[in-house]
């Protein structure tokens, strides 16, 4: 691969065909110094991901804004309802392997009748923790 566009060609007889090339499109994003003024791509798409509409519809011309606000504010709850979703569920397997962590560890404690101690971690965060520990859990 060489850069014909900005360096030439250097060998005069060399010919380049197009149907014996591939396209190939290469797009560079300059992330820019401090100090910069202009934010462009990376302001965009941070007020994308984090779901700040306002952002957003200050990089839309204004004669675009009244057309585009519905489909930026479509788009923005589309993606609040895949990251809420998307934390139900981790809260669901969450909380389910939770149950299933407490419930090992008061059964190696009902087979080792260390009763005192189930009844003691059943309401001690800290104590049951200790004893997560100790049994590896």
């Amino acid at each position: 691969m060489q850069n014909y566009k900005n360096e030439g060609i250097k060998d005069k007889e060399f010919r380049i065909d197009s149907w014996e090339s591939d396209l190939l499109e290469i797009i560079i994003v300059r992330l820019g110094g401090e100090g910069q003024e202009e934010k462009g791509l990376l302001d965009l798409l941070y007020g994308l991901f984090s779901g700040n509409q306002k952002k957003v519809l200050s990089y839309i011309p204004d004669s675009d804004n009244q057309v585009r606000q519905k489909e930026v504010s479509d788009m923005l709850s589309m993606i609040s309802y895949a990251e809420e979703n998307g934390i139900k569920k981790g809260e669901k397997k969450g909380e389910k392997k939770g149950e299933n962590r407490l419930g090992a560890l008061i059964n190696i404690l009902l087979k080792n009748k260390r009763y005192s101690d189930a009844e003691k971690a059943s309401e001690d965060e800290v104590y049951r923790e200790q004893l997560y520990k100790e049994y590896k859990l």
